[in-house]
């Protein structure tokens, strides 16, 4: 099997796509680092960061995204439309390139984050439970709804929270 994964060289990422390696899956990691190499992958393509289309996805049975702005430090208004941007609009270019792509992979894998509950305390939480409130739970949902835009091109989505 064929894995694309954005954010391959994040803490997740990179033990994602050595696991994949091990166990005989071709890797291709998009970075918007330019030259660089990275062992376990069987290649790096860039993110573009400009126009629609995020990502090629040709040759890929599988794309898992885990790129986005590090929620770490102090939310300024500036740092928050970053984390915003860099999940919501990079998730919808993805999407896009899909979209563009005729042989599309069958599965969508897009990371949110248990942010999507909100604060809860120790209320012991499921995939039923509501969402919660605040910034980070706002974000997790308009970032699962524009993954699961890819359901309408045919592709499986999968939601990591």
């Amino acid at each position: 099997m064929n894995i694309g994964i954005t954010g391959a060289t994040g803490f997740i990422g990179t033990a994602l796509a050595k696991a994949a390696t091990e166990r005989g899956h071709g890797v291709v990691a998009f970075s918007r680092s330019r030259n660089i190499s990275l062992p376990w992958a069987k290649e790096v393509r860039p993110i573009s960061e400009e126009g629609d289309s995020a990502i090629d996805p040709v040759d890929l049975d599988a794309v898992v995204h885990l790129a986005g702005e590090s929620v770490m430090g102090y939310w300024t208004p500036s740092k928050k439309r970053r984390i915003l941007s860099s999940r919501v609009d990079l998730t919808r270019r993805i999407v896009e390139s899909l979209k563009n792509c005729n042989d599309r992979p069958k599965t969508f894998i897009s990371a949110s984050g248990s942010g999507a509950y909100g604060n809860r305390g120790d209320e012991w939480l499921t995939e039923s439970s509501a969402r919660g409130k605040g910034f980070l739970a706002d974000v997790c949902a308009a970032w699962e709804a524009a993954a699961c835009r890819a359901m309408a091109l045919g592709v499986r989505v999968v939601l990591l929270r």
